[in-house]
C-alpha cells in the first residue's frame, strides 16, 4: 500500500470582507435576534421612562464687588471684596447646605427627602452662572431653580450687610474720638492766639508749617486707612471665630520669608514716598514712578498671601474663602501700616526743623499742625462712616438674577428620537459583535473552503440537505437532480484517483457519530453500481450496524458469520434492487468487534471480495472514537472521509486526518454532507451553480 498522496498542511487563510459578510449571513439569526432584543429593550426603556423637565435660571456675579478694592475704597475693603472670589468658589457655595436648604424649604421640600436634580455651571468666559433644575414636575423644576438663585442673592446681600455693620461700629467709635480730640485742639489754638496775640507766622515758618500740614494730612489718611484695615481684619476674624484654620493661616503668613522681604522693601519705598510727598505734586513723574513701584510690591505681597493660604487644608469652601480674605486683609494692613509709619517718621524730621523756631512761633505752629492733623483725620473717618452707613442700609448684593427660570414646555429626557437612533446604532454594533463572537466560539466549519484550508484535502463534492420527506436513497436510474449529481462526482473522483492509486477496497468513515456516513456510503455504492462497477457494500460497523435498514434487507447472517463461522461471503451476500450492487450486512453484533476486524479471517475475506467485485465499500465506524477504522484502513486501498458541515468539529476532523496520514493511508478527499442552500450556505461555487442549474425535470 502506498503512502498518502497528499502531505496534510493546515492553512489559516486571511479573513477578508467577503468572509465577514459570509459570517454575518451564516449567523444571521443571532444577528437578527440580538438586534431585535436590544432595540426592544431600548424602546421599552425610552417609552416607559418618566419624563424629566429642565428649567434654567442665570445669575450674574458682580465682579466689581468681588474684585480687589484699592486702599481708599473702604466699602470694598470692609465688605470683604479685597480678594476676588472665583466663579468656582461661588458655585460650591451655592451647592452648600447654607443656600440649598433654604431653597428646598421655599418650595416645600425637605433636605432629607428626595430633591430635584440640580446643576450649577459657569458660562464660559463670563461672570454668569447657570442654575439648572431637573424634575418630573415641570413646575417644581422652575420654582426650585428660581428659589436657589434667589437664596444665593439673599445670602450675598446679608453677608455684605453683616460685614458693613461690623465695620461701621468700629469706624463710628474712632470718629467720635477724633471729633472730641479736634474740639480740644481747636480750643487750645484759640486760647494761645488770645494770650500771645500771634495770629499768623512768617513766610519761612509758613512754608514749614504748610509742609507739616501736608504730611499731617497724609498721616491722617494713612491712619484712617489703617483703621479701616483693622476694622476689616476684626470683622473677618470675628466671622472666623478664631478657629484652627485662622491660626494656621496667620502663623504661615508671619513665617513666610518672601512676605517679610517684600514688607522691608515696601517700608523703604514708603519712606522715600513720604520724603518727596511734600515737595512734589502727586501728578509729577517722579511721584508716579515711585507709586507704581509701591503698587507692584503690594500686589506681590497679596499674591504670595493668596498662594500661601490656598495651600492650607480647609473644611469647606465658605470657611476657606473667609480665611483667604482674612489673610489678604492682614497683608494689606501690614502694607498700609508701613506707609503710615513712613509718613510718621518723615513728620518727626519736620517736627525737628520746626522745633528750632522761636518758642512762640513754634508753639503756634505745633497747635496749628495738631488742629490740621485732627481735622483731616476726623473728616476722613466721617467720610468713611457715611460710606459704611450707606452700604449697610442699601441693598447691594454681590450677584443678581439676570434670567429667571420659566415653566418648561417639553421634557429634556428621554429624547425619544435620539435614544432610538442611538439604540439602533448600539443594536447593530452589539449584534455584529455577538455574531462574530458566536462564530469564533463555534468550532465547526463555516465553508467548504474552510475544510480544505484546515485539512489540506480536496472536497470531492457537497451533498445538500434534503427535505425530511425526501427519499434518502438514490433512485434507479440516478436521475439528474443535484443530489444524484453529488454522488456522480464522488464516483468520478474515485475513478480519477484510481489512475495513480487503484482503489478496490474503499473505507468510508467520519470524525464523529451522526454525520450521515452510512447513508452516503450506501448512495456512493449505488452510484458506482449504476456506473457499471460490480460493487459490494460491507457494513463493517459491528457496533451500530445500519446498512440493512437503509437498503431494507435481512440481517440474520452477515459479516460476523463469515468471520466467526468461516462462511463463504457469496452465500451471505444480499442482492439489492440496484443492478451490480450487493450488500454484506453486519450480521449479529459481536462482543469483540475490534478483534474480529483485526483478524486474519477479515483479511482473507477482503481478498475474496476483491476478486468478486470491482469495488468494495466498507462502512466503518467513526474514526476518532474507535480503532476499528484504523484496522480496516490497513487492509484498504483508500479512506474517504465524510463530514457534516453543520456539526463536524474542527479538532475532531484534524485529528482523524492526522491519524490516517500517520498510518500512510491514501485519502482521495472529503465529502461534505448536509450543506444548506441559500444565504450563508457552506458550498463552493461549482456545486452551487450546478444546484441552481441542474434539476430533476431537466431533459
Amino acid at each position: 500500500m502506498e503512502p498518502a498522496a497528499t502531505q496534510q498542511t493546515f492553512i489559516a487563510p486571511d479573513t477578508g470582507l467577503r468572509d465577514y459578510v459570509h459570517i454575518l449571513v451564516r449567523r444571521r439569526w443571532w444577528l437578527i435576534g440580538t438586534f431585535l432584543l436590544v432595540v426592544t429593550l431600548v424602546a421599552l426603556v425610552t417609552f416607559t421612562a418618566t419624563p424629566i423637565y429642565q428649567a434654567r435660571a442665570k445669575l450674574l456675579v458682580e465682579a466689581s464687588r468681588w474684585g480687589s478694592a484699592r486702599s481708599g475704597d473702604v466699602l470694598g475693603g470692609l465688605t470683604g471684596m479685597s480678594q476676588a472670589r472665583t466663579i468656582e468658589t461661588q458655585i460650591e457655595i451655592m451647592k452648600s447646605a447654607m443656600v440649598m436648604d433654604p431653597a428646598l424649604k421655599a418650595v416645600g421640600l425637605s433636605s432629607d427627602g428626595p430633591k430635584p436634580g440640580i446643576s450649577v455651571t459657569p458660562i464660559k468666559a463670563t461672570d454668569i452662572i447657570a442654575v439648572v433644575a431637573m424634575s418630573p414636575d415641570r413646575s417644581l423644576a422652575a420654582k426650585f431653580a428660581n428659589s436657589l438663585a434667589d437664596e444665593y442673592v439673599k445670602m450675598t446681600l446679608e453677608h455684605n450687610r453683616q460685614i458693613a455693620r461690623q465695620g461701621r461700629a468700629f469706624v463710628e467709635t474712632q470718629c467720635i474720638e477724633a471729633r472730641d480730640e479736634l474740639a480740644v485742639a481747636e480750643r487750645s489754638l484759640k486760647d494761645f492766639r488770645q494770650e500771645s496775640g500771634i495770629t499768623a507766622v512768617g513766610e519761612a515758618v509758613s512754608g514749614l508749617v504748610e509742609r507739616v500740614q501736608k504730611q499731617q494730612e497724609e498721616l491722617g489718611r494713612s491712619e484712617a486707612t489703617v483703621a479701616a484695615d483693622k476694622a476689616e481684619v476684626a470683622a473677618l476674624r470675628a466671622k472666623i471665630g478664631g478657629g484652627e484654620s485662622f491660626v494656621v493661616a496667620s502663623k504661615t503668613l508671619v513665617r513666610n520669608p518672601l512676605i517679610d522681604q517684600l514688607r522691608k522693601g515696601l517700608a523703604e519705598l514708603e519712606a522715600e514716598r513720604a520724603e518727596i510727598g511734600a515737595e512734589f505734586a502727586p501728578t509729577s513723574k517722579k511721584v508716579k514712578s515711585l507709586q507704581e513701584r509701591i503698587d507692584k510690591v503690594r500686589d506681590q505681597m497679596a499674591s504670595e498671601a493668596d498662594r500661601v493660604v490656598s495651600t492650607e487644608a480647609q473644611v469647606n469652601p465658605i470657611d476657606a474663602e473667609v480665611v483667604r480674605r482674612h489673610a489678604i486683609a492682614e497683608v494689606k494692613l501690614l502694607a498700609d501700616t508701613e506707609r503710615c509709619e513712613a509718613v510718621r517718621r518723615t513728620l518727626r524730621k519736620t517736627d525737628v526743623e520746626l522745633g528750632r523756631l522761636p518758642e512762640d512761633q513754634r508753639r503756634g505752629a505745633e497747635l496749628h499742625r495738631n488742629v490740621s492733623l485732627l481735622e483731616t483725620r476726623y473728616l476722613t473717618l466721617a467720610q468713611k462712616l457715611q460710606e459704611l452707613k450707606l452700604a449697610e442700609i442699601c441693598e447691594i448684593p454681590s450677584a443678581r438674577v439676570i434670567e429667571r427660570a420659566e415653566l418648561p414646555s417639553s421634557p429634556v429626557k428621554p429624547r425619544k428620537k435620539r435614544s432610538m437612533l442611538l439604540g439602533v446604532f448600539m443594536a447593530v454594533m452589539l449584534a455584529v459583535g455577538v455574531a462574530l463572537v458566536v462564530n469564533a466560539l463555534d468550532d465547526t466549519f463555516a465553508t467548504v473552503q474552510d475544510i480544505e484550508n484546515q485539512t489540506g484535502l480536496s472536497v470531492l463534492t457537497v451533498v445538500y440537505r434534503q427535505h425530511r420527506k425526501a427519499r434518502m436513497l438514490l433512485s434507479s436510474p440516478l436521475g439528474k437532480s443535484p443530489f444524484a449529481e453529488a454522488f456522480r462526482m464522488i464516483r468520478s473522483g474515485l475513478r480519477f484517483s484510481s489512475v495513480k492509486h487503484p482503489i478496490s477496497v474503499l473505507v468510508m468513515t467520519s470524525a464523529a457519530m451522526g454525520e450521515g456516513k452510512s447513508t452516503l456510503a450506501a448512495n456512493t455504492a449505488i452510484a458506482c453500481a449504476e456506473g457499471g462497477q460490480r460493487t459490494i457494500l460491507v457494513d463493517a460497523d459491528l457496533r451500530r450496524p445500519s446498512q440493512h435498514r437503509i437498503l431494507d434487507v435481512e440481517n440474520t447472517v452477515g459479516l460476523t458469520n463469515c468471520l466467526v463461522d468461516d462462511l463463504d461471503p457469496g452465500t451471505v451476500l444480499h442482492p439489492t434492487e440496484y443492478e451490480n450492487l450487493s450488500l454484506l450486512s453486519s450480521g449479529p453484533v459481536p462482543p469483540n468487534p475490534g478483534e474480529l476486524l483485526d483478524s486474519e479471517a477479515m483479511r482473507q475475506l477482503l481478498a475474496k471480495l476483491r476478486e468478486a467485485a470491482d469495488l468494495v465499500i466498507l462502512d466503518a465506524p467513526p474514526g476518532t472514537i474507535l480503532a476499528d477504522t484504523q484496522i480496516l484502513a490497513r487492509s484498504a486501498d483508500a479512506v474517504l472521509i465524510v463530514t457534516d458541515i453543520a456539526s463536524t468539529k474542527r479538532p475532531a476532523l484534524r485529528r482523524l486526518v492526522d491519524v490516517l496520514a500517520r498510518e500512510g493511508n491514501f485519502i482521495p478527499g472529503v465529502v461534505v454532507n448536509n450543506a444548506r442552500r441559500g444565504p450563508g450556505a457552506a458550498y463552493y461555487y461549482g456545486a452551487h451553480y450546478y444546484a441552481e442549474y441542474y434539476t430533476e425535470d431537466v431533459d
